[in-house]
């Protein structure tokens, strides 16, 4: 990770990260850039679920786009934890 994406991911996530080291001294770079990505990729999957719900599609259709949704996250979340590139990616 080079200085400016450093940078980014300090000042983008500044409170929290903050907030981490009050509880815990030692948080290196790249459990920071990890926090970031699986911050990120929390929230798109929040707008992804948001969007489902405002179709005008029917309980059980919104269902089963959201739990696609939902297992995308949980593959995504944890090829983040294992440092691995590859991502789930829902078409809805």
């Amino acid at each position: 990770m080079n200085k400016q994406e450093n940078e980014r991911i300090e000042h983008k996530y500044e409170k929290c990260f903050s907030q981490l080291g009050e509880v815990q001294t030692i948080f290196p770079t790249n459990a920071k850039l990890q926090m970031a990505q699986m911050v990120e990729q929390i929230a798109r999957t929040d707008k992804n679920l948001s969007d489902i719900l405002s179709t005008e599609q029917t309980t059980p259709v919104k269902a089963g786009n959201a739990a696609e949704e939902w297992i995308s996250e949980t593959y995504n979340l944890d090829a983040i934890l294992k440092n691995k590139d590859s991502r789930a990616i829902t078409v809805l």
